[in-house]
């Protein structure tokens, strides 16, 4: 046998493998986690917290809420889907049609509160959502495809600032703490993120509350996706990220939604 014949053989043998290792994960006691980059810190603690009672090892896919709504889909693969806007499970329960349902369960967990952060000091004087149009002001906000650029959307809509704001938007995001961190290095003026994403970043950004008259506060909401493979520990884990796991949203600035 020569060396070719050889080498494609291995391949195969070793994609083999790396799929029969990747099935008994799904197949077995682990759960994988499509979750909105937002939520990292609090959903990695929780998770932590369960794979020590439970001995379930946990994977996580972070990214933006709508990258990671098509990437489940093609794949159609993963026990658990969060992201950072309810809007976005809504979607997967389609128009109440059975077929076109991909949830079996979900609950909701916390707020998320947009806010307008700047670097600190805010050299640009910021001081409400009507100073984000004003001209000269440089804006960084999140790609309408994640939670907090839909959100910002519907907020600049709510004051009619919308067409004016995309003037000064000089760059668009594809998660919020892309958002954040941007900010934090004083590559705009001004952002508006999620309240629990600006606790890690206080000591290098200010933040400016949105009028609750005009401010969008969303649920976050997990849910247990149909085509799981280990769906009574997947739904386990959803219970326990809405109880024990409320103290751990909690602690990193989430409103939580009480029982």
């Amino acid at each position: 046998m020569n060396s070719l014949k050889k080498c494609v053989i291995s391949l195969v043998l070793l994609a083999l493998i790396l799929i029969s290792l990747t099935g008994n994960i799904y197949a077995g006691d682990g759960l994988f986690i499509y979750c909105g980059a937002g939520l990292r810190k609090p959903m990695e603690e929780t998770a932590e917290l369960f794979t020590d009672q439970y001995g379930t090892t946990i994977d996580f896919q972070y990214n933006g809420s709508g990258a990671l709504l098509n990437q489940l889909m093609m794949s159609r693969t993963g026990d658990i889907y969060m992201p950072g806007d309810v809007w976005f499970i809504n979607e997967l329960k389609g128009s109440g049609d059975e077929e076109e349902n991909y949830i079996i369960k979900d609950l909701p967990v916390a707020f998320h509160t947009p806010v307008i952060v700047t670097p600190k000091g805010n050299p640009a004087g910021i001081r409400n959502i009507s100073d984000l149009i004003k001209p000269g002001v440089s804006v960084i906000l999140g790609d309408e495809n994640i939670a907090i650029g839909r959100i910002t959307a519907k907020i600049s809509k709510n004051i009619e600032t919308y067409e004016q704001l995309q003037d000064n938007v000089i760059a668009r995001m594809g998660t919020v703490n892309q958002v954040a961190l941007a900010l934090s290095m004083k590559q705009a003026d001004a952002g508006i993120i999620w309240r629990a994403n600006y606790i890690d970043l206080a000591d290098r950004l200010d933040l400016i509350e949105i009028d609750e008259e005009i401010n969008v506060v969303k649920e976050i909401y997990i849910a247990v996706l149909k085509f799981s493979q280990n769906k009574a520990r997947a739904s386990q884990f959803l219970d326990f990220v809405v109880s024990e796991g409320k103290d751990v949203f909690a602690k990193y600035g989430y409103r939580i939604i009480k029982d």
